[in-house]
This record gives structure tokens, sequence and C-alpha cells, in this order.
């Protein structure tokens, strides 16, 4: 029996299996066909780094802690910048208790400047966007730890790669196909790569469903350690 060849065709200079930004891009030109050139590397990366956003938010698995001392009368605190979702809040190494505002209304028992109302706090509120809300206030300078999943790191070089299993960088492929052609007015195209973006998005989801999940997030790092 003859010998056979297998040879494997990329695109020039890069590895067929690469699963950096370059070769994402380089896929999305591919999908996008002979109007690909009409868009900037630049346009495409932005898109690249929108959907592993879509896997942050769905997989919540990147775990990391901030830690900010405590202001004696200041009871709101801004959330971390890249905070997708708060799991636990310690104040002083004990574990607040999360509760609604409506909650922290009824225990100020009609006081409204919450200044005054000081102690050790042993809950925290989920306040708007970007604060985080401790009851009773601090009267004390300890340390408050925020333990969170934080938004995945973006692609910045094009030889970076993301922490996400692999089927991710097909969500990110078909994402940015999909706008892109939809910005080039290819319509069918467009949808055709949306119907399969929501189908590998899909798949990611029930993988990550699927995982285990940690009930308290403290429990992963040592005293001193953040992550």
């Amino acid at each position: 029996m003859a010998d056979i060849e297998i040879v494997a065709i990329s695109a020039p200079g890069h590895a067929a299996s690469a699963r950096d930004k370059e070769a994402i891009r380089i896929r999305v030109r591919k999908n996008l066909g002979g109007d690909s050139d009409y868009f900037t590397d630049s346009d495409i990366d932005a898109y690249i780094n929108q959907a592993y956003d879509e896997c942050s938010e769905i997989s919540r698995s990147e775990i990391t802690s901030e830690t900010t001392a405590a202001v004696s009368g200041t009871y709101l605190y801004d959330k971390p910048d890249d905070v997708v979702e708060i799991t636990e809040v310690t104040f002083n190494g004990e574990t607040l208790k999360k509760v609604n505002l409506d909650e922290i209304l009824d225990m100020a028992n009609g006081e409204e400047d919450f200044s005054t109302l000081t102690g050790t706090p042993a809950y925290w509120v989920d306040y708007g966007v970007s604060s985080l809300w401790l009851y009773p206030t601090p009267e004390t300078t300890e340390n408050i730890i925020v333990f969170y999943s934080k938004y995945a790191d973006e692609l910045s070089s094009d030889t970076a790669t993301s922490s996400f299993m692999k089927i991710a960088d097909r969500v990110a492929e078909f994402y940015a196909t999909s706008l892109l052609a939809e910005r080039d007015d290819e319509i069918e195209k467009s949808n055709r790569y949306d119907r399969r973006y929501k189908k590998q998005k899909a798949r990611f989801h029930l993988m990550q469903k699927n995982k285990p999940k940690a009930t308290k997030q403290s429990d992963y790092f040592f005293e001193g350690e953040t992550s």
C-alpha cells in the first residue's frame, strides 16, 4: 500500500490550529469573501472581543477579588470595573448577607441619613450599575473584600488567545462575521452566520451550565491571597 501524505493548508505564516486573534480574524475575512478588505483589523477585533464578553457573562468562571479599606461613615463603595457578577462580600473576614434595598430601608426604620447608622456591616446590596451598599455603615477601617466573576481580558495583541474552551473561538468568529456582513448589506450571509453564532453560543452555554459551580468564593483563597 502506498504511503499517504496529509498536508494541512493554512494562511501564509499562520498555523492551521492557531487560536490567537489573528487566526480568528483570518477566518472572519475568509467568511466575508471578496468584500472583507472594506473592514479594518480594528473593526473585526472589536466584534471578536465583544463576543468574548458575552462568553464571560455566560460562564462567570474567572473568579477574582478586590480589596478596599472601609471608610468610617461611608456606606457606598465602587464595584470593580471588570465585574460580571459579585458572588460574595466580606468585611473583616466575615461574609455579609446579600439583601435587597427594600430590606435595608425596613431595617433603617425611617432614618434617611444612612451615614449615621453605623456599626459592623452584616448586609450588602447590589446598588445600581456601579455601587454596592453596606449596612450598617462601617465605623471602622477594616478590609472589604469583593469576590466576583470578571470579564476576560481583551485580546490586545494578534498572538493573544482567549482563556475559554475552543468553542468560544467559533462563537467569536461567527458573531463578527454576522455583524460585519450586516454592515455590508449582505443580509442573507449575515443571517446565516447569525444562526451559526447562536447555535455555538447555545452549545457553549450548555457546556458551562454542566460544569460544577462554587457556592462560596472565599474558600478558593488563602489568607492574604486575592487571586
